[in-house]
């Protein structure tokens, strides 16, 4: 896939939660990845409580 650099407009505060949006879905990656090899639901459900957290904070 090609890669392309984009400019967005966004308030700060929606740049932020992206941001913190972003940092969540890296610190799970690899735990996810993990936890669907071994069954464990629980690592995703952390995973989406997080984001949920982050999204619904304004």
């Amino acid at each position: 896939m090609d890669k392309q650099m984009v400019t967005v407009e966004m308030p700060a505060k929606d740049f932020i939660k992206m941001q913190s949006v972003f940092e969540i879905v890296d610190e799970y990656e690899s735990k996810i990845k993990k936890s669907i090899k071994e069954d464990d639901a629980r690592i995703v459900h952390s995973f989406i409580r997080d984001l949920y957290e982050v999204l619904e904070n304004d």
